[in-house]
């Protein structure tokens, strides 16, 4: 498993606090408990603006990152002389180059981090705590830590599988440099499109959940997490009858998540306090 030394973590974590001084990252203590319906609907659609504004800087990231990973592929695949084996094995295996990895890591890393500690920074300001929020706490750093290693693997094998099987029909169908550039070429506008913003999506979804769950573990006011959606037609079947589910902060939902953090799903938790 990929390892985020806590140092990185730290640097990335006061860097965040420093542009919150600035001015140029703000917390905002919106939302509610659970004691209306319409307070209910406040905190998802608080939770939601935070998660789509960091969602489109993420997808914008991930747009950047495939482009520039299409160009090195084309070029590769350009300056070859002749087609065969070592054509596919050579192109297809770019997403799983240290180079690559690396600048994945350095892309997503600090995003997912900001992303975490920004929500769980709105959180106690919820709650009115009067605490720092520990971005070094074990459960922070192993969620960061599993995270970014599933998702750099993930990301990796999906786009070296898809040039992969593309690159392999196409030099058993003899189609010449030009025709194979073209298979590359829909690879990643696939990666540029749908994928893009199904990963900005999802991890943002995922790492803003987490970080309420850590913001309500440190607060040591919250008992329990509530399962909540958006209350429309959107939400799928399964999620719309765990809608309120209430469990303790540790234990998994009846889906078996911790938290929602499916592809495309836009649930959140809620609070439940401690009863004095």
């Amino acid at each position: 498993m990929l390892k985020i030394s806590d140092h990185t973590i730290e640097l990335i974590a006061d860097s965040i606090v420093g542009l919150i001084r600035q001015g140029k990252l703000v917390t905002t203590a919106e939302g509610g408990g659970r004691q209306t319906k319409n307070k209910r609907t406040e905190h998802w659609l608080a939770f939601i603006r935070r998660v789509a504004k960091d969602e489109i800087i993420f997808r914008k990231g991930m747009v950047k990152y495939f482009k520039e990973q299409e160009v090195k592929a084309l070029n590769i695949l350009g300056g070859q002389k002749a087609i065969n084996k070592a054509i596919e094995d050579t192109v297809s295996n770019i997403p799983k180059s240290k180079s690559e990895l690396a600048k994945l890591i350095a892309f997503a890393t600090p995003k997912i981090v900001q992303a975490l500690f920004l929500e769980a920074t709105n959180i106690f300001a919820e709650l009115e705590i009067g605490i720092a929020f520990d971005v070094l706490n074990p459960k922070v750093t192993e969620f960061v830590e599993t995270r970014v290693g599933d998702l750099i693997k993930s990301i990796s094998d999906t786009t070296k599988e898809a040039l992969r099987a593309t690159l392999k029909e196409g030099i058993e169908a003899g189609e010449s440099i030009p025709k194979l550039a073209k298979r590359v070429e829909e690879v990643y506008e696939d990666a540029k499109g749908y994928r893009a913003t199904l990963i900005a999506r999802t991890e943002n979804i995922t790492a803003h959940n987490n970080g309420a769950l850590n913001g309500y573990r440190q607060s040591e006011v919250v008992e329990k997490k509530e399962w909540l959606t958006a209350g429309d037609e959107r939400v799928r079947p399964e999620h719309a009858a765990m809608n309120g589910e209430m469990v303790l902060l540790d234990e998994p939902f009846s889906n078996g998540l911790m938290v929602p953090s499916e592809p495309n799903c836009r649930c959140c938790i809620l609070p439940v306090l401690y009863k004095e």
